[in-house]
C-alpha cells in the first residue's frame, strides 16, 4: 500500500507527478479549444509578425506529453511552440496555456528550477486576488454573478462579504504559499479555491468557459504536490538551491504583472482574471450605434475563449474584421493612460 503522506513529502516524486498533471491538463485545454490553435480564417489570425497560418494543436500536445518523459527538452520545446503559436495569433494569449507552460518548465529542470513553478503559483493567486480588490466592477458585477451559481437567495451579509472573502482569500493564498510554515495551509486552500471555481463555472454552475475547466482541475491536483514538500524551506535555502536563471525567472514572475499598469505586459499574463478593471471596447457602426464587447463575443462563440483584454489585441481584431465607416471606442481605467489623455481612444476602420 502506498504511504500517501510519505509520497507527498518526497519532492522528486511529487514534482514529477505535478508535471504529469500539468502536461495532461495542457493537452485537455488544447483539445477543448482546438479551433483556437488551427490555421483558421474565421475569426482571423492576429499575427504579431509575418503571417504563419499553420496549425499548432498537434505540436502542443506532442511536446506537452514529451515533457513528461524528457522533462528538460520537452518542456523547453513546448514553451517554444507556445510562444510561436502566440506570435502567429495573439488571440492565443490565454492564461491557462501560459500557466501550464510555465509550470512544465519550472518542474522540468530539476530541483534547481522548482522555485519557478512554486513562485508562479504564488504570483498567480496573489495578483488574481489583488487585481479584483482594486476593481469596482468585481464587487458590483462579477462577484454577484459568481455567487448566483452557488445560491439563488443569498443573505445581505453573504452578498456584502462574498466579494471580499473571495478576492482577499485568493490574494492571501499567494502570500501563504511564499511563507515557509504556511505552505501546507496554502496547499489545502488551493484545492478548495480551484474546486470552488470549477463548481461555479462548471456544468453544475454557470456552465461557462469550458476552456478553464481543465485549468482548475489541474491546479487543484498539482498545487499540493508542489507546495507540500516545500514546507520547511526558507527563502535563503530556496535561493541557494535554485539556479541563477530560476531566481531571475522567479523575480520576473513576481514583478512583471505590475508592468500591466504602464502597458508593458499583457493583462492575462498579469493575472487579471474576472477583475473587471480592464479596457472596455465599443464597436460602432457608421450611424453611431454601438455594441459593447462585440469582438469578444465573436471570438468566444467561435473559439471557446474570450479575446485577450489587451488594447493592441482588441484593436488588431477590430481592424481585421471591421467594415468601412465602422469605428472602435476604447476606454481605459488605468491612471497611467488617463493622465496622458489616452483614457479614451477612437480607432477608425482602415478599410
Amino acid at each position: 500500500m502506498v504511504d500517501l503522506r510519505r509520497w507527498l513529502t518526497l519532492p522528486e516524486t511529487a514534482v514529477a507527478t505535478a508535471r504529469t498533471i500539468a502536461a495532461l491538463s495542457q493537452c485537455a485545454t488544447v483539445i477543448v479549444t482546438w479551433q483556437l490553435w488551427s490555421a483558421r480564417t474565421d475569426p482571423p489570425l492576429l499575427p504579431l509578425g509575418p503571417n504563419m497560418a499553420v496549425p499548432f494543436g498537434h505540436a502542443l500536445i506532442v511536446t506537452a506529453l514529451a515533457s513528461v518523459v524528457f522533462a528538460r527538452a520537452g518542456s523547453a520545446l513546448h514553451a517554444l511552440v507556445l510562444v510561436l503559436a502566440m506570435i502567429a495569433d495573439r488571440t492565443r494569449v490565454q492564461p491557462s496555456a501560459y500557466c501550464f507552460a510555465v509550470l512544465l518548465v519550472g518542474t522540468g529542470w530539476g530541483a534547481r528550477g522548482w522555485l519557478v513553478a512554486r513562485v508562479a503559483l504564488a504570483s498567480m493567486w496573489f495578483y488574481a486576488g489583488f487585481n479584483k480588490l482594486l476593481s469596482p466592477g468585481w464587487f458590483t458585477g462579477t462577484a454577484p454573478w459568481l455567487l448566483s451559481a452557488l445560491t439563488k437567495t443569498p443573505t445581505p451579509l453573504v452578498t456584502k462579504w462574498f466579494p471580499w472573502v473571495m478576492a482577499g482569500g485568493e490574494a492571501l493564498l499567494g502570500l501563504l504559499a511564499l511563507i515557509p510554515y504556511t505552505r501546507r495551509l496554502a496547499a489545502l486552500g488551493a484545492v478548495l479555491l480551484h474546486a470552488g471555481i470549477l463548481l461555479d463555472l462548471g456544468p453544475w454552475g454557470h456552465n461557462w468557459n469550458p476552456a478553464v475547466w481543465p485549468w482548475n482541475i489541474g491546479l487543484a491536483l498539482l498545487s499540493p504536490l508542489l507546495l507540500w514538500p516545500w514546507q520547511s524551506e526558507g527563502p535563503r535555502e530556496s535561493a541557494r538551491g535554485a539556479h541563477t536563471l530560476a531566481l531571475a525567472a522567479s523575480a520576473w514572475l513576481l514583478l512583471a504583472p505590475l508592468l500591466w499598469h504602464v502597458g508593458l505586459y499583457p493583462a492575462y499574463f498579469s493575472h487579471h482574471l474576472y477583475s473587471e478593471d480592464l479596457p472596455t471596447a465599443r464597436w460602432c457602426s457608421s450611424d453611431g450605434s454601438c455594441a459593447n464587447e462585440r469582438g469578444n463575443d465573436e471570438v468566444y462563440a467561435s473559439l471557446k475563449v474570450p479575446l485577450s483584454p489587451s488594447i493592441p489585441i482588441i484593436r488588431a481584431h477590430f481592424l481585421a474584421r471591421c467594415h468601412r465607416g465602422e469605428y472602435l471606442v476604447l476606454e481605459e481605467s488605468r491612471r497611467w493612460w488617463i493622465r496622458r489623455g489616452q483614457g479614451r481612444i477612437t480607432v477608425p476602420c482602415a478599410r
